[in-house]
């Protein structure tokens, strides 16, 4: 996609939805920083009360801190959650459509940088199918790096990915919407991604913002 043209012209989708692009630097950051902020918010919560595994929103608000609200979708075998959660309006929404990490520790034969990034890469090259919709309204996404390409997550006990708590070098890649700060009552979003070994994975949110 040619980014320019999307920072001209698809930079919203209504007077009540707009949303950033990758040549946006939200709030002082750029697009792929905020996906290692996200990478960083849900390996860094344990398993029993992680908002990617959660059912039904109960836990949305662990460790939101930022000037942007973090929403996860759903892991493999996890099903499709139906979610719901309030936020508050000067909150932007970040969350993946479908994204892909890769570490040395679940892949010992990777040994480089190139060689990590090919990986993520390629996986999601895979990606068959997405779609995203807020208030029934179709929007896209945009395919993002991570900003630095590898980075180091500290998991915490019990995380997400499966791993032993500690520090970890990562690359990721994958689709993301980030939408400027909301109107005031309740919207809709669903957004799912479906992956190369045809598993579906994204979540439904009624999101309430106050």
């Amino acid at each position: 996609m040619d980014y320019s043209t999307a920072s001209m012209q698809l930079n919203h989708v209504n007077d009540r939805v707009t949303y950033y692009t990758p040549l946006d630097r939200p709030f002082g950051l750029t697009y792929g920083t905020w996906t290692v902020k996200w990478w960083d918010w849900v390996t860094s919560i344990p398993t029993q009360i992680n908002p990617g595994m959660d059912p039904n929103g109960q836990n949305a608000n662990m460790k939101q801190k930022e000037q942007v609200w973090f929403l996860a979708g759903s892991f493999p075998g996890e099903g499709f959650p139906s979610r719901k959660c309030v936020i508050s309006e000067d909150k932007s929404v970040l969350f993946p459509v479908v994204n892909y990490e890769i570490n040395t520790y679940e892949k010992p034969e990777i040994t480089t940088k190139s060689e990590m990034l090919e990986d993520v890469i390629n996986d999601i090259d895979g990606v068959l199918e997405m779609k995203v919709t807020i208030d029934e309204i179709d929007i896209p996404c945009f395919r993002i790096k991570s900003d630095p390409e590898v980075f180091s997550l500290t998991l915490a006990e019990g995380n997400c990915l499966g791993l032993p708590c500690g520090t970890i070098d990562v690359a990721a890649d994958g689709y993301w919407v980030f939408l400027k700060p909301l109107p005031l009552g309740k919207h809709e979003i669903e957004f799912y991604g479906l992956c190369p070994a045809e598993v579906r994975l994204g979540a439904h949110y009624d999101l309430f913002v106050k």
